[in-house]
């Protein structure tokens, strides 16, 4: 707002934005980001044995590939394909 405003001398910025949005212009002001208020009291510990997005898809790969074999019995052509 601030430059246009410049650009015509004599009216404020508020002026301008007031009149865009008469005129049916979506104005957008720029806000501060406000910081998070949000601590931690200690680290994370997270469990060594906690799998990581790869090998859950790799078991995951796995499990799916194994339903697709012919002759198991928990996936029927009736159920849908994968």
């Amino acid at each position: 707002m601030l430059a246009l405003a410049e650009k015509f001398e004599g009216r404020t910025s508020g002026a301008i934005q007031k009149k865009l949005e008469r005129l049916g212009v979506l104005v957008v002001v720029k806000q501060k980001l406000q910081k998070s208020k949000m601590t931690t009291t200690g680290p994370v510990i997270l469990d060594k044995n906690l799998l990581t997005h790869e090998e859950a898809l790799k078991i995951l790969c796995s499990a799916l590939y194994t339903l697709r074999q012919p002759g198991y019995m928990f996936l029927s052509k009736t159920s849908g394909s994968l």
